[in-house]
C-alpha cells in the first residue's frame, strides 16, 4: 500500500481575547482553532501546502466563498 502524501490534524476550538486591530485597545472574543499539516516533500512542496492551507482558512472563515 503506498504512503500518504499529506495529513492534517484539527484541534479544538478555543475562545480567546484578541485586539480588534493594531491601533485599538478594544478587545473582542475570537474563536481560534489549531490546525497542523504534514506532507511528504518528495511529492508535494511547501508552497503548494501553504496555498492549500490559505484557501482552506479562507473557506472556514467565509463558507459562502465555496459556492461563489
Amino acid at each position: 500500500m503506498p504512503g500518504e502524501v499529506a495529513i492534517g490534524a484539527i484541534g479544538r476550538i478555543r475562545k480567546v481575547p484578541r485586539f480588534i486591530d493594531d491601533d485599538s485597545e478594544r478587545i473582542r472574543r475570537a474563536h481560534i482553532i489549531q490546525v497542523l499539516w504534514s506532507a511528504d516533500h518528495r511529492i508535494i512542496d511547501g508552497a503548494t501546502m501553504t496555498r492549500f492551507c490559505t484557501l482552506w482558512k479562507e473557506y472556514l472563515e467565509n463558507p459562502f466563498r465555496i459556492f461563489f
